[in-house]
């Protein structure tokens, strides 16, 4: 199964499903801007207030499902390895990182 996206509190069965978990972060500075840019394209606009929601992901409330730290600690409880690519790199990095992972967790068949 390949899921993207969070599945925090859909019952612990589903949340520990799975053989790996990728979780991408990257921080605000980063992220906000190319946010900005991708509503920009796909609506011709980006809505301020949901950019602003957004940015509170790293230090925002605890409360809710959607921060830095309610994620933190998720990943922390998961019976499954937990791969965290963290900055800004390019996308065949990312590949190249997820593939090598899954070969050493034996989900894929060395060459």
């Amino acid at each position: 199964m390949v899921n993207s996206g969070s599945i925090m509190n859909y019952g612990d069965y589903l949340e520990n499903l799975f053989d790996l978990i990728v979780f991408l972060y990257l921080p605000a500075e980063i992220r906000i801007p190319r946010l900005k840019a991708r509503e920009e394209a796909r609506f011709g606009s980006a809505n301020p207030d949901f950019l602003a929601w957004a940015a509170q992901y790293d230090a925002g409330p605890a409360v809710g499902s959607r921060s830095l730290a309610n994620h933190t600690a998720w990943l922390s409880q998961r019976t499954c390895r937990v791969l965290r690519l963290e900055g800004d790199m390019t996308v065949e990095t990312r590949v190249r990182l997820v593939v090598a992972e899954l070969k050493r967790l034996a989900l894929l068949p060395h060459p």
